[in-house]
């Protein structure tokens, strides 16, 4: 096939038209490892706040520790 006109490409190579197809899909690909990353990473966090949750005793949460 030949896509040139689609692309708005005048005179283009199907083994160009072919190239921008496969870094279009490395880009998709990439957008989609990246924001798995970034959602993995936000997980983690989220397991360490309730973490720490979970060690803090609720009766001390908002109150002030006074020292001598």
């Amino acid at each position: 096939m030949y896509f040139g006109s689609f692309f708005r490409l005048s005179n283009a190579h199907p083994f160009h038209i072919e190239i921008l197809c496969i870094v279009w899909a490395l880009n998709c690909i990439n957008i989609q490892i990246a924001s798995l990353f970034f959602r993995l990473k936000h997980l983690q966090w989220l397991n360490i706040v309730i973490a720490l949750e979970n060690e803090i005793p609720a009766q001390n949460i908002g109150n002030y520790i006074e020292f001598d």
